[in-house]
């Protein structure tokens, strides 16, 4: 019977798609002789098994007749007609190879690559993604004017730009705007990166400029991490040298950790600054590795302060930035500071290691190895990364080799094992109570510094007082100067902590790109608010059965309540959110830098392949 011709023929897959798929039940969807004796006993199933069998052997013939008709056309001379073998392999004619060459020059060279500066937003663009316009021409000028005036700014025809990209010609004020901006100017909209939307920062003074990386500790409001500086000899196997080859040979990194908050904010004096020079043990730490008694006149420069230049910063902060307006500058403690040295209390803690293969282990298998070139001289490459802030730090370099070539690290925890589990328990339960488009709720978290937006009791957002200013402009002054253009304050258009991130690397002048504190601050933010803002409920199906009836009664509010009762540490009152809490988890696909991202970011870069 053709029937019985057709179960012979079909696979168990085939069997199933052919009968549906709801139709079966698992126990025979895993067995061939059950869903033989399924179909034996539907007359509807073995007609569905024909017809499916049936379709099969059309397939099969016409996938046979295409294979015959392939083979005909090579046997016919077909395919070799198509190519001249007196070509193949052939060098192609200077004319092809030249052109080629020519149309990758164009797409490649310095003119291709040139960048440019927007006005409107002050990010650095390739100069194909701009357009030249004359300001006095630009339409809907008092979209641009800006939202919080400040005495420092400079406005063009009533409009805030970036005064650096503004130049002359022919009389006439004529710059660069990016698309994205033209674009909405021209449509009578404030671009979210403008200026005007509150995103003016003001130039770097030559007061902030200066300031090695323990001066900028010793002014700073807040303290974003702590900092681990290693320094090693360039050649292999060096223990002691004169201090003049170490001023040279030496080279290191600087790597950020989370700092101890407690040690730190018991040597926290209110509004005196500068802080006790105590404080820098506690945020800096120096780690020598495979050198021993080095001069402390051979350490970086990077790790000097000078009593004048955090003077002269915190006065110009006190003059122009609203967060210092009310600080006293402590005499006391600027006595404490030396005069353009390294401080004792750095020196105290240098810390010695003996077994210079920790850093051979550190570099191995991805570090070129220099040994062949000369170790006392540094090429323009190696200082690349290297942090000298020393004032007038070009004629130091010529009277005497004090760079030392230094890279920066960050410590980051993919895992987000610092965010506690009242957090997430918090942050999974207001993310059900919304939707997928509205904004996240803030759940202040018993931090040492919130990292959060300040907010005003209606939830309007600010940029916080003196005694708490926002998160990145008291812990980086130098990069504000002025105490304007943070993140997440008041402006007419709202700009997300990303976005913002986004247009801070842009910026013309290159201060945050270059500021590696900076750039691992802000990446530790946005990794932490994706691990709360994916995380959610999951509960397993036995506890699902068990409190099925009150897990169905749960509404907003009752997520919002047990939310509030786990922040205060009081027992959840409702039995099933009790249930659902052992078993919160977080979503780390869409958490940057976890292994369950770099999956994704793996199929991505199969397929571009």
């Amino acid at each position: 019977m053709l029937y019985h011709t057709a179960l012979q023929g079909l696979t168990v897959k085939e069997l199933i798609r052919a009968i549906g798929s709801d139709r079966l039940t698992s126990k025979e969807k895993r067995s061939q002789q059950l869903i033989e004796e399924v179909v034996n006993n539907s007359i509807p199933f073995q007609t569905f098994i024909v017809e499916a069998y049936e379709e099969k052997l059309r397939n099969r013939e016409e996938n046979e007749r295409g294979r015959l008709k392939r083979c005909r056309f090579l046997e016919e001379g077909h395919f070799h007609s198509t190519i001249n073998d007196d070509e193949f392999l052939m060098c192609v004619d200077d004319n092809v190879s030249n052109e080629a060459t020519s149309a990758f020059i164009d797409r490649t060279g310095n003119e291709k690559l040139e960048q440019a500066v927007c006005v409107v937003c002050a990010g650095e663009f390739f100069k194909s993604e701009t357009e030249r316009h004359i300001l006095e021409e630009i339409e809907h000028k008092d979209i641009l004017h800006p939202s919080h005036a400040h005495a420092d700014q400079h406005l063009y025809f009533g409009m805030l730009l970036y005064e650096e990209a503004v130049t002359m010609e022919n009389g006439d004020c004529c710059r660069r705007i990016c698309h994205s901006c033209f674009k909405d100017v021209k449509a009578g909209k404030l671009p979210s990166n403008a200026l005007a939307n509150n995103l003016w920062i003001g130039n770097i003074p030559p007061e902030l400029s200066v300031l090695s990386l323990p001066e900028q500790v010793l002014i700073s409001r807040y303290y974003a991490a702590s900092y681990i500086v290693k320094l090693y000899p360039c050649s292999r196997g060096v223990q002691t040298s004169s201090g003049q080859m170490f001023n040279s040979a030496l080279r290191g990194n600087v790597t950020s950790y989370r700092m101890n908050t407690a040690e730190v904010a018991s040597m926290i004096e209110g509004d005196l600054l500068p802080h006790h020079p105590n404080v820098l043990a506690a945020t800096i730490g120096v780690t020598l590795v495979g050198a021993k008694n080095i001069p402390d006149r051979c350490l970086p420069s990077f790790l000097r302060v000078s009593r004048r230049r955090v003077h002269d910063a915190l006065v110009f902060l006190k003059n122009n930035n609203p967060f210092y307006e009310h600080i006293r500058i402590s005499e006391e403690n600027l006595s404490l500071l030396p005069d353009n040295s390294i401080p004792a209390q750095l020196l105290a803690i240098v810390k010695e290691l003996p077994n210079a293969a920790i850093i051979e282990g550190e570099g191995s298998g991805y570090v070129i190895d220099e040994e062949d070139g000369d170790s006392n001289e540094i090429s323009e490459n190696e200082l690349g990364d290297e942090i000298d802030l020393e004032e007038d730090s070009v004629e130091a370099v010529e009277e005497a080799p004090h760079v030392i070539p230094l890279s920066a690290n960050g410590i980051i925890d993919p895992g987000m094992s610092e965010v506690k589990d009242d957090e997430l328990l918090g942050y999974a339960m207001q993310n059900a109570t919304k939707g997928v488009d509205e904004k996240y709720f803030v759940r202040r978290g018993q931090n040492f510094v919130n990292e959060y937006p300040r907010q005003t009791n209606v939830g309007g957002l600010v940029q916080g007082d003196e005694d708490n200013p926002n998160h990145l402009l008291g812990a980086f002054p130098c990069l504000f100067p002025y105490g304007c253009g943070g993140f997440e304050v008041d402006r007419p258009k709202k700009l997300s902590y990303a976005e913002h991130v986004r247009w801070m690397l842009r910026y013309a002048d290159r201060r945050f790109r270059l500021d590696i504190r900076f750039v691992f601050q802000v990446f530790g933010v946005l990794q932490k608010r994706q691990v709360c803002r994916s995380t959610c409920l999951q509960i397993s199906k036995p506890d699902f059965n068990r409190y099925e009836e009150e897990i169905r009664k749960i509404d907003a509010q009752t997520l919002a309540q047990s939310g509030q009762e786990e922040k205060e540490g009081k027992p959840i009152s409702s039995a099933a959110v009790r249930a659902l809490k052992r078993h919160t988890s977080a979503v780390r696909s869409r958490v940057m830098a976890t292994d369950e991202s770099r999956r994704g970011e793996k199929h991505i870069m199969i397929v571009v392949i």
